[in-house]
């Protein structure tokens, strides 16, 4: 079976004696409460941000949509101030967490060759798996290859290579990440104040890269190592700490708010180049930081509402990352359909804006647990009752 996220499941504490244990954050099977909580939420935050873009252009096939009169309602504004602030934050937070669930098993692997064989079976075939079967047929049925003169061409070269966009490339740049990273651990690369600086810096030349797109995972990677790396750093220090009281985590947040804002206004309204690249680097990675912590002492409160206990918690829990995976594909013919329903007023009119968002959310994640349902519960248990017969 193709889990990609065979790889966050096995969140096991280490033996009792370890200075990780912290049974109040802990399962009866060891599992750490936590982390799966901040798995959904992160998915959760990753799938609304995906929730409110409707133009998307690049070389290889595209979508455009935009208001016609300039014009955008308030609701509209709101939801893409909110998808700013997960921007900052939703892929460092999914790395960090990838990296402290790393070194939970990492003392059971030996060579970086092993490592890299069954990285590639758990994130890269799934890669292909998704592309080809379902994000490549709702791209091109929804339009997004309309204008293309070589549509083979440009799905080779979009999404494959991910030289277009997709939002698939954080598999492959997650799965040089793991093997880079293994490797650095293996010849003992020690972690002082040069190796954090080094991962800084090739963290913003990562960020740098990016704005000329995914190119084949190699940004994404450069500029996430430095949180997977921090993540398994600092799980201990995060699974021992108590969350902070919830009104010292709503200062927090605000601090947080206010950062980002009084960057993007001296980034808008400065017109020196040495200024905005002295500011910009810095305050994007404390942002990702800070908006990490914000999550984790979120995820740790989250544990006393007891909804994890619950049935959709059960459900999101087990397949976090399969939902992220399947659900963005589905925007697309969503996007299509609105479109097609409200027209224009999906920008310029606030109830239109709102009820697409929520259209968007929940059609999406809906469509995805109907795959995993058909894929993983029904066709899966299947060929497995087949196996078992013979």
């Amino acid at each position: 079976m193709l889990n990609p996220a065979m790889f966050l499941t096995c969140n096991k504490i280490p033996p009792p004696d370890s200075a990780l244990q912290s049974r109040k954050y802990c399962t009866a099977k060891g599992r750490v409460e936590w982390i799966d909580a901040l798995k959904i939420m992160t998915m959760v935050l990753v799938v609304a941000g995906h929730c409110t873009y409707y133009t998307i252009k690049t070389r290889f096939g595209g979508i455009d949509n935009y208001s016609a009169d300039g014009y955008y309602s308030l609701s509209y504004r709101v939801l893409q101030f909110l998808t700013t602030l997960i921007y900052k934050f939703h892929m460092p937070l999914f790395m960090a967490v990838s990296g402290a669930v790393f070194s939970l098993g990492i003392g059971k692997l030996n060579r970086v060759r092993d490592l890299a064989a069954g990285k590639a079976r758990r994130l890269l075939l799934p890669f292909v798996a998704v592309t080809t079967f379902l994000v490549v047929p709702l791209k091109y049925f929804s339009g997004y290859y309309a204008g293309s003169d070589h549509i083979f061409r440009d799905i080779i070269f979009g999404q494959y290579l991910l030289l277009g966009n997709s939002h698939l490339w954080f598999i492959v740049s997650l799965f040089y990440i793991f093997v880079i990273f293994f490797a650095m651990e293996r010849i003992r690369v020690p972690k002082n104040v040069a190796y954090w600086l080094v991962l800084t810096v090739v963290s913003w030349a990562g960020t740098f890269l990016l704005r000329y797109g995914d190119l084949g995972g190699i940004p994404g990677m450069l500029k996430h190592l430095l949180f997977f790396a921090a993540g398994f750093s600092t799980f201990e220090y995060w699974n021992r700490r108590q969350p902070m009281p919830v009104m010292l985590q709503g200062l927090s947040w605000l601090g947080f708010v206010l950062l980002v804002m009084s960057t993007n206004y001296l980034l808008t309204h400065s017109h020196s180049l040495i200024l905005k690249s002295a500011v910009i680097f810095p305050c994007r990675t404390l942002a990702a930081f800070w908006g990490c912590a914000n999550m984790v002492h979120m995820a740790k409160s989250f544990l006393h509402s007891g909804f994890m206990n619950s049935r959709l918690c059960a459900f999101a829990g087990r397949y976090t990352y399969e939902l992220y995976l399947y659900s963005d594909p589905f925007n697309y013919l969503l996007i299509a359909m609105l479109m097609g329903i409200f027209g224009q007023a999906v920008f310029t009119d606030s109830l239109c804006s709102g009820l697409a968002f929520f259209i968007r959310f929940f059609g999406t994640l809906l469509s995805a647990a109907a795959v995993i349902f058909l894929w993983d519960i029904c066709i899966m248990r299947r060929l497995f009752a087949c196996k078992n017969r013979i």
